[in-house]
């Protein structure tokens, strides 16, 4: 707080730490004739709203990273899995030419 006074030790003007600012004028006899008051409102977010949004905030972009790599991750199960069936049907393909009976000998193709 900081403060200046007239010869008579009355106050001038008082200025507090937050801004605010208190100001008088008084009359020769050091009556005083009119005050003024500065007041400064000091407005602030709570905390946990500021923290809450960037939580929320960076469990989207997980998400939204989980997501990418899932579908990532079905592409690739996709890719593989069509290899697979590619190689199934081949060794199907190759049995039919080499089918056998139940006694083990090749069957006669028709």
């Amino acid at each position: 707080m900081f403060c200046t006074r007239f010869s008579l030790s009355l106050p001038k003007m008082i200025r507090f730490s937050d801004g605010s600012v208190f100001s008088y004028l008084y009359d020769a006899s050091g009556n005083k004739l009119q005050s003024h008051q500065e007041i400064t409102v000091l407005t602030t977010t709570a905390p946990d709203i500021i923290i809450g949004d960037l939580i929320e905030e960076e469990q989207e972009e997980e998400q939204e990273e989980a997501e990418e790599e899932q579908e990532e991750e079905e592409e690739e199960w996709n890719e593989e899995e069509w290899e697979e069936l590619e190689e199934m049907l081949e060794e199907d393909q190759e049995q039919e030419h080499k089918q056998i009976d139940e006694d083990g000998e090749p069957k006669p193709k028709q």
